[in-house]
């Protein structure tokens, strides 16, 4: 037990268990968080990804795999409000997640004043 680190498989075992299993993880981790994501055009930073660093929590960012798990299960269970054409934002990091999962996952979505003003590529057709 000497050498052990905490945690050392832990990644490993999470991974093994089922997607629903995981999703349920995700859940509890996100209990507590704000019930709404606001998101404007005002976030900081070029990539996607980046300008939700302060909004998404850290577990989101363990690796690739787990952003598109855990993600889409935040987004479920929040409302995603856009404010100043934020929707170029949103659908970048959407467009980020495989297989249209992110887009799926948003069940409510509100635009604040001015959000759609400039906004000039279409987002992707959900399939399904």
């Amino acid at each position: 037990m000497g050498d052990e680190q905490p945690g050392k498989y832990f990644f490993l075992c999470f991974m093994s268990l089922p997607a629903e299993l995981r999703e349920m993880v995700y859940s509890a981790k996100f209990e507590g968080l704000p019930e709404e994501i606001i998101v404007s055009t005002h976030m900081p930073n070029t990539l996607a990804i980046a300008r939700f660093a302060k909004l998404l929590p850290a577990i989101c960012y363990t690796n690739r795999t787990i952003f598109n798990e855990s993600v889409p299960v935040l987004f479920r269970e929040r409302t995603i409000t856009l404010s100043r054409n934020g929707v170029t934002v949103l659908g970048d990091l959407l467009k980020s997640i495989p297989n249209q999962h992110g887009f799926r996952a948003i069940t409510s979505l509100e635009f604040g004043s001015g959000t759609m003003r400039q906004y000039k590529t279409p987002l992707p057709k959900v399939k399904g």
